[in-house]
């Protein structure tokens, strides 16, 4: 069944680890990867998800291309999750899946406990349920 009047088209891009393109490549080559990202949003072409690690979120901010979208509005920033917020993220789809699965545990601590510990830059926080 054809549609009444044309939809316009939309991009999903996900660029993932875009910590690289400001840390290991030049300022001549993140510039321009920048502005085509920028370009295909302002022209309302591409719904964009940049994920990158907070200690770079600061050369982030020193791209032109990307302060302009912050600065229309165009970028929501998500904050880290919390202590609660990761050990759900490692242990709930666990939970869910059938046959039911389990985290192996090793010398009194579990797997989802280190998994926690590890993305809290090695601070020790109490077993995961």
């Amino acid at each position: 069944m054809p549609f009444e009047a044309d939809r316009p088209a939309w991009l999903a891009l996900a660029i993932d680890q875009a910590e690289r393109l400001f840390v290991e490549a030049e300022a001549a080559t993140a510039a321009p990867v920048a502005a085509l990202v920028a370009a295909l949003v302002r022209q309302n072409l591409a719904y964009v998800i940049l994920g990158l690690r907070s200690d770079a979120y600061a050369r982030f901010q020193g791209v032109e291309a990307f302060v302009g979208l912050h600065a229309a509005g165009a970028t929501f920033d998500l904050m880290p999750p919390s202590l609660a917020e990761l050990e759900e993220i490692v242990t709930r789809p666990v939970a869910a899946c059938q046959p039911s699965l389990a985290f192996e545990e090793r010398n009194g601590h579990s797997l989802a406990a280190r998994l926690v510990a590890d993305a809290t830059a090695g601070t020790h926080f109490p077993c995961c349920r």
